[in-house]
């Protein structure tokens, strides 16, 4: 009887904890909570202005390059320049010995003078010959033979005259300067070396360094924008060099080829650009970029927001339920690190602009609208 009762008292004992156990479990359990929308930034799509250009890989060229020649035969007698150096315009730059010019140049002008002097007597001969013929006190053979010797002493005059202009040239020739602001080479010749000739040989040469060329060559297609925006040529350049883009050189176009090359499809176009320290030197393959306008009106995004999925170009957008939508987008080019969109989006389109590996489209989301690009 004893065993029965401690039976009992076990099994509502046991059945005690138990319901116990339930009591307390019911107690803690809450209702799950709503999950709430994640929140996301975003901007409002608006209109900006914005410039267009368009980049493209020229060279550069001098305005004007000039070989320093030698004219005429001669010993070298000076240089006055430092190789690879500015040289201003009109300096000297080289002197072939002139002592055998200055003398060809007095000998010439004294054939000069002395023909003068017979000219002169052959005009007073002819005068009075004039005056006796009239009279008939001479013959007019006698007439006509004095008359040939003054038109003959007219023409020595006239040859005596170039001949002491041709040395004066020459003398010239032996003094080169430069004809212009530039840069002069190495020198090709040493000081004591015969020069000239018929050879006219080549001592150094300038080359002039501001203004400064830039050539390059746009696609037909890119020729084809740029002709939409002909009512603001020439068109602004800015050059840059690769390494450095610190070192600026603005200008301007100012050529365009009156042929395209076939068979690459381009057209050959130069700029000109100011290079006041002259940096820049012929040669040099440099970055331009001309402006086509500085007025255009765009759709900006930023590049952050773009997915990028093999060559497809796409955003989410926030529709007016508040629901991710994705959507393939067309960019041409960037500006700013924004792209800037030719179609896919419009004006007032909300776009999602970070944490895009998070959501996916379909999602309900919380908009954080952050601020808007506009003009």
């Amino acid at each position: 009887m004893n065993e029965y009762r401690l039976g009992s008292e076990y099994k509502l004992l046991l059945l005690f904890v138990c319901v116990l156990c339930l009591l307390v479990t019911g107690c803690n359990h809450k209702p799950q909570a709503k999950q709430q929308a994640p929140v996301v930034n975003a901007i409002k799509l608006t209109t900006s202005t914005i410039p267009i250009y368009k980049e493209y890989i020229g060279i550069t060229q001098s305005i004007a390059a000039v070989g320093i020649r030698a004219r005429v035969q001669g010993f070298l007698e000076k240089m006055n320049f430092v190789e690879g150096k500015a040289v201003k315009k009109n300096q000297l730059l080289y002197v072939i010995d002139q002592k055998p010019f200055q003398a060809q140049l007095d000998l010439e002008e004294g054939t000069l003078v002395k023909s003068i002097a017979d000219r002169d007597y052959q005009k007073v001969e002819y005068e009075r010959m004039k005056i006796l013929v009239k009279k008939g006190d001479i013959s007019q053979s006698n007439y006509d033979k004095v008359y040939a010797q003054f038109k003959a002493a007219e023409a020595d005059v006239q040859i005596a005259q170039a001949q002491v202009e041709n040395a004066r040239i020459n003398l010239g020739y032996c003094s080169m300067y430069a004809i212009f602001d530039g840069i002069i080479s190495k020198k090709y010749v040493d000081v004591g070396n015969l020069v000239g000739g018929t050879e006219n040989t080549l001592l150094a040469n300038v080359v002039q360094l501001n203004p400064l060329y830039i050539e390059f060559s746009p696609s037909v297609s890119d020729f084809g924008d740029m002709l939409t925006y002909r009512a603001n040529m020439p068109f602004k350049v800015i050059a840059t060099l690769s390494h450095n883009q610190k070192l600026v050189f603005k200008g301007k176009t100012d050529l365009i080829n009156n042929e395209a090359d076939t068979p690459t499809s381009t057209i050959l176009m130069r700029a000109i650009v100011q290079n006041p320290e002259q940096l820049l030197l012929p040669g040099i393959y440099i970055n331009i970029q001309v402006e086509l306008t500085n007025k255009a009106k765009a759709l900006l995004i930023p590049s952050q927001a773009v997915l990028d999925i093999q060559g497809q170009q796409s955003v989410y957008i926030v529709n007016a339920k508040n629901q991710v939508e994705s959507r393939n987008i067309v960019t041409a080019g960037q500006y700013q690190q924004q792209y800037i969109v030719s179609s896919g989006v419009a004006v007032n389109d909300v776009i999602i602009t970070d944490g895009l590996q998070k959501i996916g489209p379909g999602e309900q989301v919380t908009v954080n609208l952050a601020a808007t690009h506009h003009d």
